[in-house]
C-alpha cells in the first residue's frame, strides 16, 4: 500500500514540475526583447514594412515558440508564415543568443524547420494542423469555427509580403481562389461545398470512388462524410 502512495506522489510532483516549467518558460518567451539586429534584418529583407509591422512579424515568432513549449515536443509543427520564418532565420544568425535562448525557453536547441502551407486550398498537412489548432488554443480561438485567423495565419496577406502563404475563412468566396482555406483545417465544411460541385454529372462508380478516397483523409474529412454521402447520393440519383 505505501508503495502506491509513494508512486502517486511521485506521479504527482512529476506532473507538477512539468507544468511549472512550462509555466516558467512561457514567460521567459512572453517577456524576451528580440536583438535589434533581427529587426534589421527584417527590415532589409521586406523595406515596405513600417517599425510597428516588423514588431508585429516579431510577435508572431514570439507566437510560434509558444505554440512550440505547448506542443510538449510531441509531433511536428509547421512554420505557416513566410515572414515569421524570416524572422526566425535571422534570429539563428545570432548564435549565441539564439542557442542561450533555446536553453532557457525549449531545454534543448530548437532546429528550424522550413516553412510550408497546406498541400493544396483544402487539405493541410499534419505539421499546419497541429501548428492552427495550438494558435488558436493560444488565441482563445475556436479551432472548428474560427471568427477570424489567428496571427501565425493571418500575417502574411496583412503585411502584404511577396509570395506569402495567404489564408481565408471562405477561400472558395469569389476572390479568394488564390488563398487557403483556413477554415478547413479545424472542420470539413469546406470539403462539402467541394464534393458537391464535383459530383455533378458524375457515373454512380465514379462517385462511390470518391466516397472510398474521402474515407482514407483525415479525421476531419470524415466527420463531414455522414452529409457528403447524403449529397453524394442525391447527386448521383438518376432523374
Amino acid at each position: 500500500m505505501w508503495w502506491f502512495i509513494t508512486l502517486c506522489i511521485f506521479c504527482l510532483l512529476l506532473i507538477y514540475t512539468d507544468w511549472h516549467l512550462r509555466i516558467k518558460r512561457r514567460a521567459f518567451i512572453e517577456r524576451f526583447t528580440f536583438d535589434l539586429s533581427i529587426r534589421r534584418r527584417i527590415a532589409e529583407k521586406y523595406p515596405h514594412l513600417t517599425p510597428s509591422q516588423v514588431q508585429q512579424v516579431l510577435e508572431g515568432l514570439r507566437d510560434y515558440f509558444i505554440v512550440v513549449v505547448m506542443a510538449r515536443g510531441s509531433g511536428v509543427l509547421s512554420m505557416p508564415s513566410q515572414a515569421v520564418d524570416e524572422a526566425w532565420h535571422a534570429f539563428i544568425l545570432s548564435t549565441k543568443s539564439y542557442a542561450s535562448f533555446c536553453q532557457r525557453a525549449f531545454g534543448k536547441f530548437l532546429h528550424h524547420h522550413p516553412a510550408e502551407t497546406m498541400t493544396s486550398p483544402t487539405q493541410a498537412t499534419i505539421g499546419i494542423k497541429r501548428t492552427w489548432n495550438l494558435a488558436c488554443r493560444h488565441e482563445g480561438i475556436d479551432a472548428a469555427k474560427p471568427a477570424y485567423l489567428p496571427r501565425l495565419f493571418a500575417l502574411d496577406a496583412e503585411l502584404k509580403i511577396a509570395n506569402g502563404f495567404v489564408y481565408s475563412l471562405n477561400c472558395l468566396a469569389a476572390g479568394n481562389a488564390q488563398s487557403f482555406c483556413a477554415s478547413n483545417i479545424g472542420s470539413g465544411v469546406v470539403v462539402v461545398a467541394v464534393v458537391q460541385v464535383i459530383v455533378e454529372g458524375m457515373e454512380e462508380e465514379d462517385v462511390a470512388a470518391v466516397v472510398i478516397r474521402l474515407r482514407l483523409r483525415s479525421a476531419t474529412v470524415k466527420r463531414s462524410l455522414s452529409g457528403i454521402e447524403g449529397l453524394i447520393t442525391k447527386s448521383a440519383r438518376p432523374e
